[in-house]
């Protein structure tokens, strides 16, 4: 067997070696995150003694979706061209978009919707 083979083959071993050295140190990493996190979440439930119950809104499909999660920003403002509709609207860049017509973060489907809404109110 030539010394390539071999420097080869311990090159191979020790770097499998490595991998599973990493894959066990990110396991064990992210078992004390989510048991960091369950403790976080279980004391901030803790110190709020009256929680209120999260506003929801019906959907089409008759589900209940808590309100905080329909008004999550799903786009921001990166520029506004003078004299145009945006800016008569008074959006700024850097404005965060929450709700374009009934297009929110759950349903923008990667703006095609806001699109959409955007080309049938064209004109108004």
């Amino acid at each position: 067997m030539s010394t390539t083979c071999l420097a080869n083959k311990l090159i191979v071993r020790t770097t499998r070696a490595r991998i599973i050295c990493l894959r066990n140190d990110y396991k064990s990493l992210m078992s004390k995150i989510e048991i960091g996190l369950h403790e976080h979440h279980a004391a901030h439930q803790a110190s709020d003694p009256t929680p209120t119950a999260p506003s929801s809104q019906a959907t089409s499909a008759g589900s209940t979706v808590d309100q905080g999660l329909v008004d999550t920003p799903f786009a921001k403002v990166n520029s506004v061209v003078d004299r145009s509709p945006a800016d008569e609207a008074g959006l700024k860049a850097g404005d965060r978009i929450r709700r374009v017509g009934n297009v929110n973060w759950i349903n923008h489907e990667k703006l095609s919707k806001v699109a959409e809404v955007v080309q049938r109110n064209q004109g108004e």
